[in-house]
């Protein structure tokens, strides 16, 4: 209100709970305001997140932990069948901050308000996390789990002024190296698809894909889940490509390979 000749505090409650009501609820009280400064041009920076637990400090057993990171992986909401009966629902996500980076885990009633929420745009933006727990992963490495008791804010860029950007995530094919890879590339050609039998009788499909970006050539190989969401993909088309691995070739190529956990944007 100071750096706004005018703007009432009736007003600027208006437009706080009108920011709340577009988000679904998914917004606190703070979380509302910055996005309203924001859309006023209002810088609000400041240091008052130091209760936040840098994510590389993380240890497992923690059963009240807040954490702010960046969204820089998004996997598809899943539904299950629970043993006793009922569905659930959980929705996995990579956060990073300087210090590092953590996959967060979000249950049922938070899974399902943010998927509403932000309809599948959760890339890229910037959340609080509280009352959430920490514990190993099935695979190794630690989790940041959100249950009944936890609590996701979106925030705003200010609010977290030294997080990394996405693009910081993204290898170009020129340096890409066996393992996990972030790419960012451009669609060569139209996929080539055959479908194959599994050792266990079942069923496979792979698509090859020439992709490019300003540094190099690959060819993308996308299984199954990936070969089908990328069947109609068009020679031009932008893709980003998130958590996928790359396999430098005896005689120098590169492919990289989209499988299961995989996450595949397509647009531009």
């Amino acid at each position: 209100m100071k750096a706004r000749d005018g703007l009432g505090e009736d007003h600027l409650r208006r437009l706080i709970e009108e920011k709340k009501r577009a988000y679904l609820g998914f917004l606190s009280d703070e979380g509302a305001a910055h996005l309203v400064a924001q859309d006023l041009s209002v810088d609000l920076r400041g240091d008052r997140f130091r209760e936040a637990t840098p994510l590389g400090s993380l240890i497992q057993g923690l059963s009240d932990v807040t954490v702010i990171g960046r969204v820089i992986t998004v996997w598809p909401l899943k539904r299950f069948k629970r043993p006793g009966g009922g569905e659930g629902s959980l929705l996995r996500i990579l956060l990073a901050d300087k210090s590092g980076e953590a996959t967060c885990v979000l249950w049922d009633p938070a899974a399902e308000i943010v998927e509403l929420s932000l309809q599948g745009k959760l890339l890229d933006k910037v959340l609080k996390i509280t009352h959430g727990y920490t514990r190993g992963g099935l695979k190794g490495g630690l989790e940041i789990h959100v249950g009944e008791r936890g609590m996701i804010h979106l925030i705003s860029e200010d609010e977290a002024p030294q997080l990394p950007s996405l693009r910081d995530y993204i290898t170009p094919l020129r340096d890409a190296e066996d393992g996990n890879v972030n790419l960012e590339c451009r669609v060569d050609g139209v996929p080539q698809t055959r479908v194959f039998t599994r050792r266990d009788g079942g069923e496979g499909k792979l698509s090859r894909i020439k992709v490019s970006d300003e540094s190099a050539k690959a060819s993308l190989v996308a299984w199954d889940e990936r070969a089908e969401e990328l069947s109609n993909v068009k020679t031009g088309e932008n893709l980003l490509i998130l958590n996928a691995k790359a396999k430098r070739l005896p005689d120098g190529s590169l492919e990289i390979h989209a499988g299961r956990g995989t996450v595949i944007h397509r647009g531009g």
